[in-house]
């Protein structure tokens, strides 16, 4: 059994569940820490994500408009997607800016990671900042999307940004936590 006094629960059995298209269903059975009583928890295994606070050289933030399946609804958010196998983060960040919205940079500071929801999910997201972006020389009116997006690319002050974040047009965890790392966002 597990050290009660840390909170650990033991893992005493994993099996493997469907895979869907951007995770695997895990089964863990786990030991109570205190009471010993074994608990079955699904596990969503997601490969790691990433995404992008991105400035033009005039602090505009290059910002993503595209339609999200589990809300139904268009979202306001930054750039950003998976890290494809035997890719590092910063890579996939550098690529994922440039399909979704032609932009790029030679500047780029890693801002950190965070936790998707540790309760059912092992996703990490990897927050990046791209500053003095440009549009890549390739780009004409297209970006390369994969066929599940249909993105609008949109150019956003700072105060805007902000705003926005505090007025709820942004919705998504995993913007909001990188616009954090990088806005005063306190409701002042």
């Amino acid at each position: 059994m597990a050290n009660a006094d840390d909170g650990r629960w033991e893992l005493t059995g994993t099996e493997e569940g469907p895979a869907l298209r951007i995770f695997t269903a895990r089964f863990d059975t786990f030991l109570h820490p205190v009471k010993g009583i074994p608990l079955r928890a699904t596990v969503l295994a997601t490969p790691p994500w990433c995404n992008v606070i991105a400035l033009t050289p005039d602090n505009q933030m290059v910002l993503v408009r595209q339609f999200r399946f589990g809300v139904r609804e268009v979202t306001l958010e930054i750039p950003g997607g998976m890290v494809d196998p035997g890719e590092d983060h910063e890579t996939a960040a550098k690529r994922e800016l440039q399909e979704e919205t032609g932009y790029t940079s030679d500047d780029w500071t890693y801002l950190g990671a965070c936790q998707q929801n540790p309760a059912f999910h092992d996703e990490l997201c990897h927050m990046w900042l791209a500053k003095d972006v440009r549009q890549a020389l390739y780009q004409t009116t297209e970006t390369r999307h994969d066929s599940t997006e249909h993105i609008h690319v949109e150019l956003m002050a700072s105060v805007a940004v902000v705003q926005a974040v505090h007025d709820g047009t942004f919705q998504h965890p995993h913007a909001i936590v990188a616009l954090s790392r990088f806005y005063d966002l306190r409701i002042t």
